[in-house]
C-alpha cells in the first residue's frame, strides 16, 4: 500500500542564536530541518543543518538544499547527533527539504485506507543578510519572506524606547521564583514601583527598588541576590501617554510592553545611596515609610531586554545597547512610510461600539488607615475603623466603573480588582532564558455582569514566548494592581487615585495555578463574548484570536496572595474568593 504523506513547514525568525531553543520547545511538527546560520561574513557564512523528529535530533537524514531560483546547490546528512554544517552565501535565500519515512501502520483518517509507513516531508527557508559595519549574530535571521527586519526601527531606536519606558514609568510586576528540593519551582509575583534616576533628565537605565524586611526570604534561606523578571506595559501609564489615550489596547503591539529579566540585588554603599535618592525623587511618599521596616534598596542587574512595541514580533535588545542610549520615545510609522512618523490614525472608527463595557458614574474613594506598612507579624496590625479620606496631591473624584467594596470585604475586593481590570502580568517559567521566571502583559477578561468568574480569560499567540513557556510548563502567576486602572487616574496622571503602587492601600492580587487552554466551543465563543466586550480595540480578541494562531486560556487557580491594606496580604482563601457573586 502507499504511504501516508505528511507535509511540515517551518519559517522561523531567530534573531539570535539563543532563540533556537524556545523556537524548539514552541514547534508542534513531527519532522524538522532548520538552518541556523552563525556569523555571517561578507559574502558567506557557516550554516548548522538541524534534523528533528518528534523532538529529538534525527541523524543520518539527507537533507537537500536550494537557492532562490529553485536549483539544487549541494545535498548533506547529518551526523548522529542530527547536524550538519555547511557554508552559504550572504544575501541570497536558501531552502532545505529533509525526507523521513516511518514505518506506523495505521488507516487514514481522510480516505479511510490502510498504510504501512509514513512519508514525512520537512522544508525550510532562510535568508542570512549582513551588516557592513559589523556583522554579528543578531543580524541573521531565518525566514520566509524577502526582508528580514522583524521592527521598522533600529536597535538604537528600540533601546531608546524600552529607556524611555523605564524613565517614564515608575512601577512593575516583579516574577521571581523558588526552587524546590525536587527541583521544580514555584513562581512568585509582587507589585514594585522602581526609579532609575532623579528625573527624566538624570534617567541611568538602572533599576532601583525600595523593598520592606532586609533580605528577601527565599524558601529556607534568606538571599541577598536572586534571579527576577520585571514587566513594565505602556498601558500603566498616566492618561497622556498611556495606550488608552491612544485608543490602543494593551495588547495591541504598538502598545509596549518591556520586560527586563536578571538578578535582583540588595545595593550597598554609592549604589545603595544613588538608588535612595532616584527613588525618593520620583515616589516622594517613601521618605515617609517607617525605618522600623527595614526598607533597603534593591538593584536589578539587567541580564536580558525584551520589547514589543510594533507589529512584527519582539525584539531583544543588548544590555550594553540599552545602558549606553538616552531615553526616547520612538514611533514607526503606521501605515509603513519612508518619510511619516506619526502614529496611528485616531478618529471616530476607533470609539467603542455601542453595547461595550464603559466606565459608569464618578465616586469618591475612602479608606480607612492605620500604621503605614505595619508588618505582617505585628498582633497590632488589625484593620481599625478610623476613616480617612485618600491624601491626593491634585484635585478632583476618581472615575470608577463600579466602586469598591467596603473594606472589610475582603473577597468582594479581590473580586472587583480582577472583574475591572483590562490587563495584567503573567508570570512564568521561562524557555528563552533557560528556566529563569519572567513575565508578559496579556489583555484578560473576567466576563461581563452575570458572567464574571473571578477566573479571567485570555489570549495567547504561538509566536508568543509565553506560548512557548505554558507549551512546556503550565505553572504560572496572574498579577494585577488597581494603579492599571484607567479609572483611576487623577486628574493630574497619578496613578491608584495618587497612591503609590507599592503601597499597601493600592490593591493588588496575584492567583497562582496552571493555565488550562479553552477547547470546549461553548467555552471559546464565551471567552470570546467577554474579551469582545472588554476589549474593543483589540477586535481580533473576539474572532478567534491573531493571524498567527493561538490558543484561549483561563486559570485552574491552586492558591492566592490579595494585599489591600496594612498588615501583610488577606487572610483569604480560593473558596471564599470564588464564592463571591458576580456583580449586579
Amino acid at each position: 500500500s502507499p504511504p501516508l504523506l505528511q507535509y511540515w513547514f517551518s519559517a522561523h525568525h531567530a534573531a539570535k542564536a539563543q532563540d533556537w531553543s524556545y523556537l524548539d520547545a514552541l514547534s508542534t511538527n513531527r519532522l524538522s530541518v532548520t538552518l541556523r546560520p552563525g556569523t555571517p561574513g561578507q559574502t558567506s557564512t557557516k550554516v548548522e543543518v538541524v534534523t528533528n523528529l518528534d523532538g529529538n535530533k534525527l541523524g543520518n537524514a539527507v537533507v537537500e538544499i536550494f537557492d532562490d531560483a529553485g536549483v539544487k546547490s549541494m545535498s548533506v546528512t547529518t551526523a548522529a547527533d542530527g547536524t550538519a554544517i555547511v557554508e552559504l552565501p550572504v544575501g541570497v535565500a536558501a531552502f532545505a527539504k529533509v525526507l523521513h519515512r516511518e514505518e506506523a501502520p495505521g488507516t487514514d483518517p481522510v480516505s479511510g485506507k490502510p498504510y504501512k509507513t509514513i512519508l514525512h516531508s520537512a522544508t525550510h527557508a532562510m535568508l542570512v543578510s549582513s551588516s557592513s559595519s559589523s556583522p554579528s549574530p543578531s543580524s541573521s535571521s531565518s525566514s520566509s519572506s524577502a526582508s528580514n527586519a522583524v521592527h521598522a526601527q533600529t536597535p538604537e531606536a528600540l533601546a531608546q524606547t524600552a529607556r524611555w519606558m523605564v524613565a517614564t514609568g515608575s512601577w512593575g510586576y516583579v516574577t521571581t521564583a523558588t526552587t524546590k528540593t525536587d527541583g521544580t519551582q514555584t513562581l512568585a509575583a509582587q507589585v514594585l514601583s522602581f526609579s532609575d534616576g532623579a528625573s527624566f533628565a538624570l534617567s541611568t537605565g538602572r533599576l532601583f527598588f525600595y523593598i520592606m524586611g532586609g533580605p528577601l526570604a527565599r524558601g529556607d534561606a534568606a538571599v541577598a541576590s536572586f534571579d527576577a523578571a520585571v514587566t513594565l506595559s505602556q498601558a500603566a501609564l498616566n492618561h497622556t501617554l498611556s495606550c488608552e489615550a491612544s485608543q490602543l489596547d494593551p495588547e495591541d503591539p504598538r502598545c509596549a510592553k518591556l520586560t527586563i529579566s536578571g538578578s535582583l540585588t540588595m545595593a550597598a554603599g554609592a549604589a545603595a545611596a544613588l538608588g535612595k535618592a532616584s527613588l525618593f525623587a520620583k515616589h516622594p511618599q517613601m521618605r515617609s515609610w517607617p525605618a522600623s521596616h527595614h526598607f533597603h534598596v534593591w538593584e536589578l542587574t539587567v541580564s536580558d531586554v525584551w520589547l514589543i512595541d510594533f507589529y512584527g514580533g519582539a525584539g531583544a535588545i543588548p544590555v550594553d545597547l540599552y545602558y549606553k542610549v538616552k531615553p526616547k520615545r520612538n514611533v514607526p510609522p503606521w501605515p509603513p512610510s519612508s518619510s511619516s512618523r506619526a502614529g496611528p490614525p485616531a478618529g471616530p472608527a476607533l470609539l467603542p461600539p455601542p453595547g461595550h463595557w464603559q466606565p459608569e458614574p464618578v465616586t469618591t474613594v475612602t479608606r480607612r488607615r492605620s500604621d503605614p506598612h505595619r508588618a505582617a507579624s505585628d498582633s497590632t496590625s488589625a484593620r481599625d475603623d478610623s476613616v480617612q479620606v485618600v491624601t491626593r496631591s491634585d484635585p478632583g473624584p476618581l472615575r470608577l466603573p463600579v466602586p469598591p467594596p467596603p473594606w472589610n470585604e475582603t473577597a468582594r475586593r479581590a473580586r472587583w480588582l480582577v472583574y475591572h481590570a483590562a490587563w495584567g502580568s503573567i508570570g512564568t517559567v521561562s524557555v528563552r532564558l533557560n528556566g529563569r521566571p519572567w513575565g508578559n502583559v496579556r489583555s484578560v477578561a473576567d466576563g461581563v455582569g452575570v458572567n464574571s468568574t473571578g477566573l479571567p480569560v485570555l489570549y495567547l499567540p504561538i509566536p508568543d514566548p509565553t506560548y512557548a513557556d505554558i507549551h512546556a510548563s503550565p505553572q504560572a502567576t496572574l498579577s494585577f494592581s488597581e494603579a492599571s486602572l484607567p479609572s483611576m487616574v487623577t486628574p493630574g496622571g497619578l496613578t491608584c487615585g495618587g497612591r503609590d503602587a507599592e503601597d499597601p492601600t493600592c490593591a493588588r492580587l496575584h492567583l497562582h495555578g496552571n493555565l488550562r487552554a479553552i477547547t470546549d466551543p461553548a467555552e471559546v465563543a464565551r471567552a470570546e463574548q467577554s474579551l469582545g466586550a472588554r476589549h474593543p480595540f483589540a477586535p481580533w480578541l473576539a474572532q478567534g484570536g491573531a493571524h498567527t494562531g493561538g490558543t484561549y486560556y483561563t486559570i485552574v487557580l491552586d492558591s492566592l496572595t490579595f494585599l489591600d491594606y496594612y498588615g501583610g496580604p488577606a487572610k483569604l482563601s480560593v473558596a471564599e474568593y470564588l464564592a463571591v457573586p458576580p456583580p449586579a
